[in-house]
C-alpha cells in the first residue's frame, strides 16, 4: 500500500514549491478505484475524507488514536492560544505563501470542515491536489492528497505526509509512533475511508 516516496517527488504537486522546508515523511495510496465518467471526482473525494476525520474500523487504532488524543489534552499539546510559527520561520501557516492566483483556483471554501478532535486548517483545494495543516506543540504536519491516475482510465488518491520538526521532542515522538503509524494507523484509516467511499457510490 506503500508507495515510493521518488514516485510522488517526481510529480510536479503545487505544495512541492509551496513548502521546500518540510520533510516528505509517507507516502501511501488510498485504492478508491474512482470513475470520473460516473461524475466521480476529487472535490466528492475530498468532503468523504474530512467528514471520516480520524475514524477506523480498527479497534486497536482506534484506541492508540484516543491515547494520543488523550496525552494531547493532558499535556496541552494540541490547541494553543496562540498559533504557533512554523519552526525556522516567522509565518504561522503555510496559507500565507499561497499566491494571488493559487487563491483564485482554491475552492476548500466550498467544503465545510467538520469538528475535528485536532485542530485541521484547510489550505487549498485545486482540481486535483489538496492541502491540509496541522501545528502543535508536537510538530509542524502537513496532508498533501493527490489525484492520481490508475488503470483502465479510473482515479486514485495518494496520502502524503510532510513534516517540519520542533526539535528533540518531535524527533522523539515520530520514531516512538512508527512503528504504529505503519502496522495500525494507515493501512486501518485507509480501509475505512475506501469502505466509505465504496458504499457512497453504492448508495
Amino acid at each position: 500500500m506503500k508507495s515510493a516516496l521518488a514516485t510522488h517527488r517526481q510529480h510536479p504537486w503545487r505544495v512541492h514549491e509551496l513548502c521546500p522546508d518540510f520533510a516528505l515523511l509517507d507516502v501511501w495510496q488510498i485504492p478508491m478505484d474512482a470513475d470520473p465518467a460516473r461524475g466521480e471526482n476529487f472535490e466528492s473525494f475530498y468532503r468523504l475524507f474530512l467528514h471520516n476525520g480520524i475514524a477506523t474500523d480498527s479497534v486497536i487504532a482506534n484506541t492508540l488514536f484516543r491515547l494520543r488524543l488523550w496525552l494531547g489534552m493532558a499535556l496541552g499539546l494540541d490547541r494553543t492560544k496562540v498559533p504557533l510559527p512554523i519552526p525556522g520561520c516567522r509565518e504561522t501557516s503555510v496559507a500565507v505563501r499561497l499566491t494571488a492566483e493559487d487563491r483564485v483556483s482554491d475552492r476548500s471554501h466550498r467544503v465545510t470542515m467538520p469538528p475535528q478532535p485536532v485542530e485541521v486548517m484547510p489550505i487549498y483545494l485545486f482540481d486535483e491536489e489538496a492541502l491540509l495543516e496541522i501545528s502543535n506543540r508536537t510538530i509542524a504536519a502537513l496532508l498533501h492528497l493527490g489525484w492520481v491516475d490508475a488503470e483502465l482510465g479510473h482515479k486514485t488518491v495518494e496520502l502524503a505526509v510532510y513534516v517540519k520538526s520542533r526539535g528533540w521532542f518531535s524527533q522523539a515522538y515520530l520514531a516512538l509512533i512508527k512503528p504504529f503509524r505503519h502496522a495500525f494507523i494507515y493501512p486501518a484509516w485507509i480501509g475505512r475511508i475506501c469502505r466509505r467511499w465504496q458504499e457512497e457510490r453504492a448508495g
